[in-house]
């Protein structure tokens, strides 16, 4: 996850952290049964797959994105925190903020 409301930014971290999955059969085999074809997982990926697959955006939409997983039945979700500025420790800090459970709104 990435919060970042800059949609270039944001399918740019996306497309990082997906670029290894991109070529694996396994994966694809699960893009293909939520509709997705070979044109979305070629390299760099649509901007579909990358919106599907790479919860990004501001704080709202990012909690959002996983509140739907959990409201779908999602019983273990692993987070990653993308900072869309590496050298920025505060963006990775905001966003396990964000996500934190029980956090008081």
């Amino acid at each position: 996850s990435c919060l970042i409301d800059d949609p270039e930014v944001g399918r740019a971290m996306g497309r990082r952290a997906l670029a290894m999955y991109l070529p694996l059969p396994a994966y694809q085999r699960v893009w293909a049964r939520d509709g997705f074809g070979p044109e979305d997982w070629a390299a760099p990926g649509s901007d579909a797959l990358i919106d599907r697959y790479f919860n990004w955006g501001s704080e709202l939409a990012v909690r959002d994105r996983l509140a739907e997983l959990l409201d779908a039945g999602a019983t273990d979700v692993i987070l990653g925190a993308s900072p869309s500025d590496p050298s920025d420790s505060a963006s990775i800090w905001a966003l396990l903020d964000a996500l934190a459970p029980n956090r008081p709104e």
